[in-house]
């Protein structure tokens, strides 16, 4: 019966927008509707997909138009949609984009039931079950959450990386990117490496590893022409993962994918407001209309080219492929497509351009230009781009510690949660102001990680033993969750497996060893 169920943790809060359009849109997800749920006593049926997305689109209808499901919600819950695409942040934060489905939760957050098919007889006998034991017996029904938790838990545990690669090589998601970094890490004589790569290529080279208009890390279904780029953010650090892999391996199967992906992807990075947005967004009629009449529209994806960590991946490509023409591993001839952006010139404008965009008064990065919202990926990923800068750029290398150390200060003092001893998810002062949307603080393990590499350059740069001392405590602390969660081995052993070999420099540093070298 659990097949296609699924429960999300308590500690994670669901409702967050990045844009303005949820507030002209009746059913979308908004403070309101928990106000709602919670003056009337109701569960919320938070529906979880996007308005350009197939799979999504005949979800909901095969919900919305079944007399059973129907009978069944009717008069009992608040209803609400969430359409990920006008959430990246949320898209982003959990790995959410690819299935659509729906979650049944109270107005305090805590979500009893997630659906990701809507197979009546498996999931209506268990949705008709919470209904009616929140109502007649809601202590209970929450104890039968939490042991159900405690006994899924001992169940989702990988035992190896071919485990892990089975049932996530498909997805691009945050665990495809964690896996890859720890497949990175091993040394090339290890004794699974070549079998690993080997399954990488197999990936590359079949159907799933789609092109059709940008959305090529996608099974077939989803990579559509109506859904073009909507995973772009995914597809950057994908795109990123294979020169990488390319890198390590020279085998040429990794660049050629790596040059088509990014054939497509630079085209996302320059579309206006006009193209990117449909005008099927921007109708206020069209957020009028009723469940079933929107069933009937298919508007083009807005293309999330806008996004700061965008820019950033697509710079960090840009300066990692300066050290394979410099290696021979690629020559400036197979890059002619990318024009005036392969120039140094035009890198340091793009990144005074980012920095004009998305800067904040401390100096860290704003997810997008609306300059409303931060995180901490954004901020792991800009560090790892002045690691880069650092190496390649001709700069006075003094002035720019200075400014690193600087940068990691206000990390510290906007993201650093002293009583959890780890750093927030989102600024504090967020999360301070917002307390709707932010009920809970989130902890990332896998961005602490691979902040232990930042704080490794700041070490070896500064001899300062502040950032040594810093390091200690979150691999404490990181050791801490692996402990708990023994199935994401790869989240410390990464880290871990780099410190033991010569590529253990700090990110930006190991990619250019062997170019000084020569």
């Amino acid at each position: 019966m659990w097949k296609w169920l699924f429960i999300v943790w308590l500690s994670v809060p669901l409702w967050a927008s990045d844009e303005e359009y949820s507030g002209k849109d009746p059913y979308a997800l908004s403070e309101d509707t928990f106000t709602r749920a919670e003056s009337e006593d109701r569960l919320i049926f938070l529906f979880i997909g996007s308005d350009v997305c197939l799979e999504s689109r005949q979800f909901l209808t095969d919900v919305i138009q079944d007399k059973e499901y129907v009978e069944i919600l009717k008069n009992r819950v608040v209803l609400a949609l969430m359409d990920y695409d006008l959430n990246p942040s949320l898209s982003i934060r959990y790995s959410i984009p690819t299935i659509p489905g729906f979650f049944v939760m109270d107005w305090e957050g805590r979500i009893y039931l997630g659906a990701t098919k809507p197979n009546k007889d498996e999931v209506l006998p268990v949705l008709k079950n919470v209904l009616d034991a929140f109502s007649k017996d809601r202590s209970t029904l929450q104890r039968a959450l939490l042991d159900f938790q405690r006994q899924s838990e001992s169940h989702l545990s990988f035992g190896s990386v071919q485990e892990v690669l089975d049932s996530t090589m498909n997805l691009p998601n945050h665990i495809s990117l964690d896996l890859g970094r720890y497949i990175l890490s091993l040394p090339r004589t290890h004794r699974h490496f070549l079998d690993y790569e080997d399954q990488l290529l197999q990936w590359v080279r079949s159907e799933n590893f789609d092109f059709v208009e940008g959305s090529f890390f996608m099974p077939r279904g989803f990579s559509t022409w109506f859904a073009e780029s909507k995973y772009a953010f995914f597809n950057f650090k994908l795109m990123e993962m294979l020169l990488d892999f390319y890198l390590k391996t020279r085998n040429p199967e990794f660049k050629q994918a790596l040059l088509k992906s990014l054939r497509i992807l630079k085209r996302d990075l320059a579309l206006d407001q006009q193209d990117a947005w449909s005008t099927g967004y921007a109708s206020k009629n069209y957020f009028k209309m009723e469940l079933r009449e929107r069933l009937k529209y298919f508007p083009p994806a807005p293309r999330r080219f806008d996004l700061a960590i965008s820019q950033i991946l697509y710079l960090k490509v840009l300066y990692k492929m300066e050290v394979l023409i410099a290696r021979g591993l690629m020559l400036p001839s197979e890059i002619q497509f990318l024009g005036a952006d392969a120039l140094p010139k035009t890198r340091q404008e793009r990144f005074a351009n980012l920095m004009t965009r998305y800067g904040r008064e401390d100096g860290l990065i704003y997810f997008t230009p609306s300059r409303e919202f931060s995180n901490f990926e954004t901020q792991i990923e800009y560090f790892a781009l002045l690691q880069l800068m650092y190496q390649l750029e001709a700069v006075d290398k003094r002035v720019f510690i200075g400014r690193m150390e600087s940068l990691f200060d206000a990390f510290v003092k906007g993201f650093y949660d002293e009583d959890a001893q780890m750093f927030s998810d989102a600024p504090l002062e967020t999360i301070t102001k917002h307390p709707r949307l932010y009920q809970y603080p989130l902890y990332f393990v896998r961005e602490h990680a691979r902040l232990l590499q930042f704080l490794d350059f700041l070490h070896i740069r500064t001899e300062k033993s502040l950032y040594k001392e810093w390091n200690e405590k979150l691999v404490k602390k990181i050791a801490e969750h692996n402990h708990k969660y023994p199935q994401r081995f790869y989240w410390l052993d990464w880290y871990r497996n780099l410190a033991l070999s010569r590529q253990g420099a700090p990110e930006g540093e190991e990619i250019v060893h062997e170019t000084r070298s020569r």
